[in-house]
């Protein structure tokens, strides 16, 4: 028998959800097999139907778009193994533990999983589990990749064969931005360059990848660092993909990143109305994100912005602002989404104070 299962539910809303794999639940298979437990991870993004299980405890990675299938398969499995232990972690079990106990969920791990995880396996029951961050994130094993078929996941930048990378956890703007949820709490913690170009060399020689997609909430924030992976990823003959922060981006950055194989830079504008920018505390303008959008494709870098609509005080004047920012600022894409209120955001945490 299996010591745990841990199991990556479906994602059907995504056009394409076999993408990028979710890491968190393989940095959880990469502890507990580091610490001698026996995992088998199940997964069900594609939407495959649940296998039969082989361990008296599961658990089941939760966002908050994919909460109602976790319950789903919550209902499922209690109905199917008696005497099973099914716990639950991820953002939407950070932000709403209280909701997923009343979903029937055994305990809930809040924030980061690691050490948590290792105290469920030591027996503890408790209904909601929280460790205090881990310091240092060199001492956490890379995420275990060989826990999944890769070869399931499909993603190229510029045509180069390409999987998703974290190098740090948390956002130094956590807080402020009130469409965000809160997960991480400040400081910011960082893998080291080196750590980081480690699983860099590992993920060319071992499966092939040539391209990187940082999902790092805000890269350029410590430049030194982010430097050396940049000029060690160069080095190992690997391009990537970063997101950031248009008050982040400067013509001396700008000119680095394009000589050392970016191939894209994904910005979160928000909407093209300073207005709304304010109501939001985002701490960028328009001008300040048009400059950071041509500045990098002054260097050849592709930009790709997202927005979203329907933010508090959002208006057809602040919607006639956002198309005339697309017309003048030419990213090479776009993506635009409806504001889906999170539970933990600012505005989920005090509508009022956003006139909702």
């Amino acid at each position: 028998m299996t010591d745990i299962s841990l199991i990556m539910p479906p994602a059907p809303f995504l056009i394409h959800p076999r993408t990028f794999p979710m890491l968190g639940v393989l940095f959880l298979s990469a502890i507990l097999k580091h610490k001698g437990y026996t995992v088998d991870v199940i997964d069900l993004v594609g939407g495959e139907p649940l296998p039969e299980l082989n361990s008296q405890i599961v658990g089941i990675t939760l966002t908050t778009p994919v909460f109602p299938l976790g319950v789903h398969l919550l209902k499922d499995i209690k109905a199917r193994y008696s005497g099973v232990r099914v716990i639950t972690g991820g953002a939407h079990a950070t932000a709403a533990p209280q909701e997923c106990l009343e979903a029937g969920f055994d305990s809930v791990v809040v924030g980061e999983g690691e050490k948590a995880i290792l105290r469920v396996m030591e027996g503890d029951k408790s209904p909601i589990i929280q460790e205090p961050y881990i310091q240092d994130l060199d001492t956490i094993p890379f995420p275990d990749r060989q826990a999944i078929d890769m070869s399931r996941y499909s993603y190229e930048t510029l045509g180069v064969k390409a999987t998703s990378i974290i190098s740090s956890r948390g956002c130094p703007w956590s807080g402020h931005c009130a469409f965000c949820c809160i997960i991480w709490q400040n400081p910011p913690r960082y893998h080291s360059a080196e750590y980081t170009l480690r699983e860099a060399s590992w993920l060319r020689d071992e499966l092939g990848m040539r391209g990187l997609s940082f999902f790092d909430d805000e890269m350029l924030c410590v430049w030194k660092r982010d430097e050396q992976i940049f000029k060690g990823l160069y080095a190992l003959g690997m391009t990537y993909r970063i997101l950031t922060r248009a008050n982040l981006v400067s013509p001396e950055r700008a000119t680095l990143l394009a000589n050392t194989g970016c191939q894209e830079v994904f910005i979160g504008v928000e909407s093209g109305s300073d207005r709304i920018l304010m109501n939001i505390n985002k701490g960028t303008s328009r001008a300040m994100n048009l400059r950071a959008v041509k500045t990098l494709k002054s260097v050849g870098i592709r930009v790709k912005t997202g927005f979203i609509i329907g933010l508090p005080g959002e208006d057809k004047q602040s919607l006639a602002d956002t198309d005339t920012f697309c017309e003048e600022a030419q990213p090479d894409d776009m993506d635009f989404s409806l504001l889906s209120v999170m539970a933990g955001s600012p505005i989920y945490m005090n509508p009022k104070a956003y006139d909702l």
